[in-house]
């Protein structure tokens, strides 16, 4: 065989392989953002407030952010910068989902504007389900800020697993069938090689 020849077959091989790589890679995909609003009403909007300590006769509500990942699926929604990123290395703006509580006449909770539509997602695509996500929360929970303190109070409860897959999981669902779950995973730092945790906010909610 001539050089020629080789160099030929060597090309054609690094194309093969080039194209097997793509499909494997295309074969996971993350779920796209959309912007929507999940309400939660009555008795299961009350009971989600409290995870998240909105609480009282006053109307209320908070801030909370949303981890890199889902703020990068945000990026590529909104393409809102004056540069655009390439990458989400790069950095993308941070991202805020609002909780607002109103308590009455009729108690009612809203989560807005961000989810990540899992009907997109591959592979084990979800219709009809939404879902965002907290950033890395270290272990020792100290920060005052949202995220954290809705961990703290899940460890408190009774239903507080250590040690496993998913120390904790909690639904509430209306009376029109919309139902959001709460759960905490076990997250790692390793880049700083630490141990902490992960929120991930889940929906089964039609458009409001």
């Amino acid at each position: 065989m001539n050089g020629k020849k080789a160099m030929q077959i060597r090309r054609l091989w690094a194309c093969l392989l080039t194209a097997f790589t793509a499909t494997a890679v295309c074969a996971a995909r993350f779920p796209n953002a959309v912007e929507k609003q999940v309400l939660l009403s009555g008795p299961a909007a009350v009971q989600v407030a409290a995870w998240f300590g909105l609480e009282g006769a006053a109307d209320s509500s908070l801030s909370l952010p949303l981890g890199r990942g889902d703020a990068w699926a945000v990026y590529l929604l909104k393409r809102d910068t004056a540069r655009e990123l390439s990458n989400d290395n790069q950095g993308s703006p941070p991202r805020f989902n609002s909780v607002v509580f109103s308590p009455a006449p009729n108690p009612s909770l809203s989560i807005s504007p961000y989810w990540l539509d899992l009907a997109t997602r591959a592979p084990k695509p979800q219709a009809g389900y939404f879902s965002f996500s907290s950033p890395f929360l270290p272990g020792s929970l100290e920060q005052d800020e949202p995220w954290s303190r809705l961990v703290r109070r899940f460890k408190a409860g009774p239903d507080w697993r250590d040690g496993g897959a998913a120390p904790a999981r909690r639904c509430a669902a209306d009376e029109a069938g919309v139902e959001l779950c709460v759960e905490l995973f076990p997250a790692k730092d390793y880049a700083n090689n630490r141990d902490g945790y992960q929120v991930v906010v889940t929906a089964h909610a039609a458009s409001r």
